[in-house]
């Protein structure tokens, strides 16, 4: 199935389809948050995002790249590779899915260990965590011919799968809600989103009918690219996580909760960013790099700035109006989340180095991916507890900033031969935001 218009027609258009679904999608989110915020209590918030956290480590420490190598690889759209893939793919996901239920009944002699302020001791998380394993099935069950929509930009009916799945699951929560407010709602929100996704990934995409083949061939192949997406991805957690395990041992269970709320906002900047580079980003980068390698630097250069500029503006709207954002639109008993969005906020300007690690992930370099992971993993672990001994839950999130760009130097590096001189640029952008962090400690 050959691509049909120019590669910038494509991007342009799968950008402006991804800027449509990220709106809405946000849309969605938030307005189901303010919703639910006026049914439920705070520590709600705060143990499904726990069991999203859950959710996502199991993932990236199980992360083959199968994506990727749909999008990458020459063969990527050959019905055989799609369903070998997508059979190496259903194994993964009902292995992580039994992993689930093993976390949580172990829960259920953990828990009561835990500081009894804190989401750890909730009574409600072993049942949670157990009852929701079936949504790592379900993703797992998912068509790979969704991601060749993704290899040839074509992401009108992505968004129809994720906009369809967030309606449904808003409708469930809030419809259960009127039966039992509690996170119970929350969950059966998950559970019927994703179940949503699944069926639309089957029925909305042209390809073929997915069945299962085990072919030794192509898994090796998906080893031999994913061994460093995996590795990347499990560091990538760690260093993108780590705050939230820390502060969820740290804070108790309602401030904990408006750190999740205020998060909600952030990672609607954050999510952006990330999926310029990895649903448009990679896939142009590896498609030019395909056919026409003399371009790479300068399609990179249309998105990295695209991405500075995002950056720049989510940045700004987060730090100057997120308290009055949160005064404005939520409930008294929640105006504490509006405290730590200007702080929060630079998290956004740190994710644009997204483009620069796809751009290193398109040449093959998926080792650097993963030492970068790395760098951010030990940073997080190292800075942050620091951060929180000498200055409190401030210095814990300024940490995790930091930590996010230690692993920018290492992207650099890797891309270096490949950008030349425009690699100054970059090193412009990382010392910028080191600086803003700087006069932050000392004067926000």
């Amino acid at each position: 199935m050959a691509p049909q218009g120019s590669l910038k027609q494509r991007s342009t258009s799968a950008g402006g389809w991804v800027v449509l679904d990220m709106a809405l999608s946000h849309a969605l989110r938030l307005s189901s948050n303010l919703i639910m915020t006026r049914l439920l209590l705070p520590e709600a918030f705060g143990l499904i995002a726990l069991i999203g956290t859950l959710h996502t480590a199991l993932t990236l420490f199980s992360d083959l790249g199968i994506q990727r190598s749909v999008v990458r690889e020459i063969d990527g759209e050959d019905s055989y590779f799609l369903r070998a893939a997508w059979t190496v793919q259903i194994i993964r996901g009902a292995v992580i899915s039994a992993i689930v239920v093993v976390v949580g009944i172990a829960l259920f002699w953990v828990g009561p260990l835990a500081n009894p302020e804190t989401v750890y001791a909730a009574p409600e998380l072993p049942g949670l965590v157990i009852l929701s394993a079936p949504v790592m099935l379900m993703q797992g069950l998912t068509s790979t011919n969704l991601w060749v929509a993704t290899r040839h930009l074509k992401q009108a009916r992505i968004l129809v799968v994720n906009v369809g799945g967030q309606i449904v699951a808003m409708i469930a929560m809030i419809a259960f809600a009127q039966i039992n407010p509690s996170v119970w709602a929350l969950l059966a929100g998950m559970l019927v989103g994703n179940l949503v996704k699944l069926l639309l990934s089957h029925v909305l995409f042209e390809g073929p009918r997915m069945q299962l083949v085990f072919d030794r061939e192509i898994a090796d192949r998906l080893w031999v690219f994913g061994k460093w997406v995996l590795g990347s991805s499990a560091l990538t957690f760690l260093a993108n996580n780590a705050n939230k395990l820390f502060l969820a041992a740290l804070l108790d269970k309602e401030t904990f909760g408006f750190f999740i709320i205020a998060m909600l906002w952030i990672q609607a900047g954050v999510t952006i960013l990330k999926h310029l580079g990895d649903r448009i980003g990679f896939s142009a980068f590896s498609e030019v790099l395909r056919d026409r390698p003399g371009q790479i630097r300068r399609v990179f250069r249309k998105f990295i700035r695209l991405a500075d500029g995002l950056a720049t503006v989510g940045f700004l709207i987060c730090f100057f109006g997120g308290p009055t954002i949160i005064a404005f639109l939520y409930a008294p008993h929640y105006q504490p989340a509006g405290t730590f969005m200007p702080i929060l906020s630079l998290l956004i300007l740190a994710q644009r180095f997204n483009i620069v690690a796809m751009l290193a992930l398109s040449l093959g370099n998926s080792r650097a991916m993963a030492l970068a992971s790395g760098a951010r993993t030990v940073a997080i672990c190292t800075l942050v507890p620091i951060g929180y001994h000498y200055f409190d839950v401030e210095g814990a999130l300024l940490a995790t900033i930091v930590a996010r760009l230690s692993g920018a130097p290492i992207l650099m590096y890797s891309v270096k031969d490949t950008l030349k001189h425009d690699i100054r640029e970059e090193m412009i952008w990382l010392v910028g935001i080191l600086t803003v962090i700087v006069c932050y400690n000392y004067f926000g």
